[in-house]
């Protein structure tokens, strides 16, 4: 049991357990201490257990979600980040694809909530009826327009032309809310990547420029569906989010 939680713990753990263990000789004991310490074979064979045991708990993961990778690519990308080595692809898309991933399995999870848990599927239809009468008041609004389905826009002002260039993104203000008005998040100069964000947001965003201040409703379909964003964002939940665009900033920044 404690073997198995040591070699299952963060990689900081282990990296003090290597220490402890190669360097244990050069720490002054005794020589009751010192042959106590691992030699080079021990070594070589803790470092592979480490590696292995990783790769089991990585593989039990990707069968448990479904998932059928291309076990050398994995092995290639962790011995990359092992070693500290830059990945073969943009850093930008390694994010991208991984979120896109995430998200299939946060929706495969929720639709066998869904299926198997009348407590989840009763939350999910109660928020889907909470957020279509939501998103009705919000369409009825003066000025509302249906930008697509699911996705509707009131334009408060209107700024000039200006918009992030190549390799610039978005500087804004946000506000996004709940159907209940409840606050989810709130930022002031928040540097917003659009390849970052939602697929709907985000072209709701690149219409915008700088200067321009709108108020955008997306029913759960549009936004986080049935796997919802938890904690902060349930099952079938409509999102609000009021932005104005307050000027561009080179991708890469830190706010």
């Amino acid at each position: 049991m404690l073997e198995r939680s040591l070699l299952t713990c963060g990689c900081g753990t282990l990296a003090a357990v290597a220490v402890a263990l190669l360097a244990g000789c050069h720490s002054g004991g005794s020589k009751a201490q010192e042959s106590a310490v691992v030699n080079a074979n021990d070594a070589s064979r803790f470092a592979y257990g480490v590696g292995y045991t990783l790769g089991q708990d990585v593989r039990a993961g990707l069968e448990a979600d479904g998932l059928k990778p291309d076990i050398d690519l994995v092995a290639d990308g962790f011995e990359d980040a092992l070693k500290g080595t830059s990945p073969d692809m943009p850093k930008a898309e390694l994010d991208r694809v991984l979120r896109s991933v995430h998200r299939v399995l946060l929706d495969r999870s929720a639709k066998k909530a869904y299926a198997e848990d009348a407590q989840f599927r009763a939350l999910a239809d109660a928020n889907a009826a909470r957020s279509a009468a939501a998103i009705a008041a919000f369409s009825s609004l003066p000025g509302a327009r249906m930008v697509r389905e699911g996705v509707y826009e009131i334009v408060v002002k209107s700024g000039g032309n200006a918009k992030p260039a190549l390799g610039e993104v978005y500087v804004a203000d946000f506000k996004m809310s709940r159907a209940d008005g409840t606050v989810i998040d709130e930022r002031v100069a928040a540097h917003i990547d659009p390849d970052n964000i939602l697929p709907h947001a985000a072209a709701a965003l690149r219409t915008m420029s700088v200067g321009d201040s709108r108020r955008f409703a997306f029913a759960p379909a549009q936004a986080y569906g049935l796997g919802g964003d938890a904690p902060a964002i349930g099952p079938n939940e409509a999102i609000f989010v009021d932005v104005t665009v307050t000027g561009t900033a080179k991708r890469g920044g830190t706010k």
